[in-house]
């Protein structure tokens, strides 16, 4: 019965790994989802292979299944790739798996996109929310330089840490970003209070959040509303 057994998982592997070699995209798609279904280390090996794809769908989906692994080889390729990938849909599933496997030893090169000009607003948005996935804990010298830093990627960074973590000290530094030239920071600033809880804040906090509801930028206004009216 283990031999039968043995040889029906044998010939398994070999339909799927013909398949991985198909011309056809779907066939190879189907086959990588059913590879990465088995845990296998011979999905590992697949995986590893189609992240290095000419095809920049193959390498979309494997680098998004690979996150469910959390292989370190596929994790190092991966990490790799961040480096060369040029493809953007690709890069924003690559930024996501980072930060769902809670890789650390990326946060240096997600904030580096964050504070990159020529990247698109979806990558820095992704690479902000892998980051605060990544932190469990921030000393208060690195979130101060956050708050502070020339960078508005950057400053809306320490705001959603701040939420995440809960961090209800560092209520008054948010609430100097109200002021902040950037509106995608203000808003940040204002989710992050909301986070935290308005009704622990002082009377002086509450009335500065009131008049950005009348903000000349519409999305801090209309924020602004929406969390006062609460």
């Amino acid at each position: 019965m283990e031999k039968d057994v043995y040889l029906l998982e044998k010939l398994a592997w070999s339909v799927l790994k013909g398949a991985i070699n198909s011309k056809e995209i779907t066939v190879q798609l189907a086959s990588i989802k059913s590879a990465c279904a088995t845990n296998d280390v011979n999905g590992v090996k697949i995986l590893k292979k189609q992240i290095n794809s000419s095809n920049a769908l193959l390498r979309a989906i494997s680098v998004q299944l690979s996150s469910q692994y959390r292989d370190r080889i596929l994790i190092e390729e991966i990490k790799q790739l961040l480096v060369d990938e040029n493809v953007w849909f690709v890069r924003l599933e690559i930024i996501k798996a980072l930060g769902q496997m809670e890789i650390k030893e990326v946060k240096e090169p997600l904030k580096k996109i964050i504070s990159d000009l020529r990247v698109t607003v979806e990558e820095k948005a992704q690479a902000i929310a892998s980051l605060v996935s990544i932190y469990d804990s921030i000393d208060d010298d690195e979130l101060s330089g956050m708050m502070h830093s020339n960078r508005a990627g950057m400053r809306q960074l320490a705001c959603q840490i701040t939420a995440h973590l809960d961090l209800k000290e560092k209520a008054k530094e948010i609430v100097c970003l109200l002021d902040d030239v950037n509106p995608d920071v203000r808003v940040s600033a204002l989710n992050t209070l909301s986070f935290l809880g308005i009704k622990d804040l002082p009377k002086t906090y509450l009335d500065k959040m009131t008049l950005l509801m009348e903000d000349e930028c519409s999305s801090v206004a209309i924020t602004a509303a929406g969390i006062v009216a609460r």
